[in-house]
């Protein structure tokens, strides 16, 4: 292959993925998709302490407990009721609990009784829709005019959307110059 072919296809290739970033990065800013929480945690014990301390998850969610201290047992225990109840879990040894009503639950290590967490189960909640953002008024102005030789500025875009859609059009055009300069060099 030619170096013209091939820079001309690194182009190409270049052009496609900054649509595809720009495209993801706009449904994203637009609310259109969204991230993922993570449905399932762990909770490692090290060192006489729950890490991390404290976890949010998703009702349905599991959260699993791993005793990573050697030659020491420690216990998952709820505060209050008995929602959590491993028993002594010895060196390497795990607990899972799925929590399936949201709230918030407290617990501690039975036999270390200063080691404490938090799991926090929020209900699931459906992926919220954008709404449009308000625009302040323009201020009336009672005086001489401030801005003599500024030109006015248009609020009718968020400038982050702007520049991706810019990059967007840009990128789609690099993309069709490139496919068909490709063609036209393929004919000859």
């Amino acid at each position: 292959m030619p170096t013209t072919d091939r820079a001309h296809s690194l182009l190409v290739a270049v052009a496609a993925l900054a649509l595809a970033a720009s495209v993801g990065v706009v449904l994203q800013a637009t609310g259109a998709i969204s991230r993922v929480q993570a449905k399932d945690q762990s909770v490692t014990i090290k060192n006489f302490a729950f890490t991390p301390d404290k976890v949010t998850v998703t009702v349905g969610s599991t959260v699993t407990w791993t005793n990573s201290d050697t030659q020491v047992q420690h216990t998952v225990t709820s505060d209050s009721g008995g929602t959590l109840d491993s028993g002594p879990l010895s060196s390497g040894q795990s607990y899972g609990k799925q929590f399936d009503t949201a709230g918030t639950y407290a617990y501690h290590c039975e036999i270390h009784q200063g080691m404490t967490g938090t799991i926090v189960v929020t209900a699931t909640a459906p992926t919220p829709r954008p709404t449009a953002t308000p625009r302040p008024t323009p201020l009336q102005q009672t005086g001489p005019p401030s801005d003599i030789g500024q030109s006015p500025t248009s609020p009718a875009s968020d400038p982050p959307i702007a520049a991706l859609a810019a990059i967007m059009v840009l990128a789609a055009a690099v993309l069709g110059f490139g496919v068909a300069r490709h063609r036209t060099s393929r004919v000859r």
